[in-house]
């Protein structure tokens, strides 16, 4: 069967039930009951003018976004923007009396009620209720907002209600690849700008990001700042990591590409230079920056040969030593991620989430792997561990193989490999596991009757140079998007600006 043939195939929509969900509404604050003094004999005439006053006053501040506070200072309702970092902590997670907001809009982000909770008009009434989740991105047009189960710090659970869904697969530092999937995904612009496209959808990136190429940082930098814009539109995006984040960390720099050193000693040099030593501005602009930095200044990260400069490669080993060791400033934002991602139904992980990892706890091991990358203490208060059933053993999350080895369809390997998928899906309530980590020859592809969905092609020049591919899902429609595909309508040859390699690619995959 050829290749064209047996994608079309994978293209169908799976059986499989919806994971069930609690409905979620908003965020609940608490303030202090008004306390009313007397005024005049007529308490009753008073007690009418007062509210009608709280009413209007209420209204009017609603109105020009002006925050209402009560007697202890908590935000109730109507905060204006830039007010986030003051009022996190006033969002309770408790079922005491509160007043109730239908949503309440920090910078973008719309926190609602738990379950179970009637929406009133802000500041008027106050209800007990239980706060489930929380989550942000709500549209004008209906479409709910992303919510999030147990915290973003990292995420585990998320419900995207009537999201699109897209996925990549392992990058390993070609910012060029990684561009090209981004604009086949629909969620990056093809001007240059780098501005996300994809509205409301909600784009997963399943790890690998780090090692065999030249662009590591900047591509880190780019996801990040698409995912502030995304953000703003009602749509996310997550990173997964894989095994070669976490090595890079534990200080494993055994893949890492002659220019993934140049790189990290350019971008601390950038730091210094450029934005006084603030490494999150310099973080922000690092994937504009980056491309520019080496046309104004002759830098080639690929150019150099370690072998004959060993001065430079201990200057590039120390800059990366310092940003990616626990702690340090890339780690630390490597810690915002967690090794496994559920988005409504369906479960991100890079290597393969197994039935053992389910009874550790998955949050549990995000939050393991967070402070530790963050160099956090644990609950003893004593410096946090690796962990070893995330990310270390040939059965930890991040490095398993157990269901993208290209062996899968020998007839006991699959029996035992699809029967232990359906056990871990069963336990987290999913319909579907997708995974990265192998370079997958065949493209992309499912097995296990489309429970399995294995997405890395290989596509940096580190590593097979292929097309980019990308898992879409839409109205619970799995299918994949690839670029060879694009030029299959027609007999015409490939655009003369693909390489010779994709234009082989290409010619290969029609036949």
């Amino acid at each position: 069967m050829d290749k064209l043939t047996w994608n079309a195939t994978q293209r169908r929509s799976l059986a499989a039930n919806r994971c069930s969900r609690d409905s979620v509404c908003g965020a609940q604050l608490e303030t202090k009951r008004w306390r009313w003094r007397k005024w005049g004999n007529d308490v009753g005439s008073a007690g009418i003018i007062l509210l009608v006053v709280m009413v209007a006053a209420t209204m009017a501040s609603l109105a020009v976004g002006v925050p209402m506070v009560g007697r202890e200072g908590a935000l109730v309702c109507g905060a204006q923007e830039g007010v986030w970092s003051q009022v996190k902590s006033q969002v309770l997670v408790s079922g005491r009396g509160g007043l109730r907001c239908g949503r309440v809009e920090f910078q973008g982000r719309s926190w609602r009620t738990g379950r179970g909770a009637a929406v009133r008009m802000c500041g008027m009434g106050v209800e007990s209720g239980e706060v489930g989740k929380v989550g942000y991105g709500g549209q004008s047009g209906g479409t709910q907002p992303i919510q999030f189960e147990g915290g973003e710090d990292p995420p585990t659970v998320v419900y995207a209600p009537d999201r699109r869904i897209v996925a990549i697969g392992d990058l390993h530092g070609d910012i060029e690849r990684t561009q090209w999937a981004l604009q086949l995904a629909g969620v990056l612009s093809k001007d240059g700008q780098h501005r996300w496209t994809g509205g409301t959808t909600v784009l997963v990136q399943v790890g690998d990001v780090l090692d065999r190429g030249e662009d590591e940082i900047a591509i880190l930098s780019l996801l990040a700042y698409l995912g502030k814009q995304a953000r703003s539109k009602g749509g996310a995006v997550f990173q997964i990591l894989g095994n070669h984040e976490t090595m890079n960390v534990a200080g494993d720099f055994r893949y890492v590409a002659p220019g993934g050193f140049q790189e990290a000693e350019t971008f601390a040099e950038y730091c210094e230079q450029d934005h006084g030593g603030n490494w999150n501005a310099a973080f922000e602009e690092w994937h504009f920056a980056s491309q520019e930095f080496k046309k104004s200044r002759g830098v080639d990260f690929t150019g150099w040969l370690p072998i004959f400069n060993p001065i430079k490669i201990q200057k590039g080993v120390v800059a990366r030593t310092k940003l990616l060791s626990p702690g340090g400033p890339l780690a630390t934002q490597l810690a915002a991620h967690g090794v496994v991602l559920k988005v409504n139904d369906w479960l991100f992980a890079h290597g393969g989430v197994l039935p053992h990892h389910v009874d550790y706890g998955l949050e549990r091991m995000n939050k393991e792997v967070s402070l530790w990358m963050k160099m956090g203490n644990n609950r003893w208060g004593q410096p946090a561990q690796m962990p070893f059933v995330a990310v270390k053993g040939f059965d930890s999350i991040v490095w398993s193989r157990l269901y993208s080895k290209e062996n899968f369809d020998r007839p006991q390997e699959k029996i035992q490999a699809c029967g232990i998928l359906a056990a871990a899906l069963a336990a987290t309530n999913c319909r579907g596991l997708i995974v990265g980590h192998t370079p997958q020859t065949i493209g992309a592809n499912c097995k296990c009757d489309g429970r399995i969905w294995r997405i890395d092609v290989g596509m940096s020049s580190g590593v097979l140079h292929a097309l980019p591919e990308v898992l879409e899902i839409v109205d619970d429609k799995v299918r994949i998007l690839s670029v060879a595909e694009e030029f299959l309508q027609e007999d015409e040859e490939p655009p003369e600006e693909l390489s010779w390699k994709d234009r082989m690619e290409v010619q290969n995959y029609r036949t």
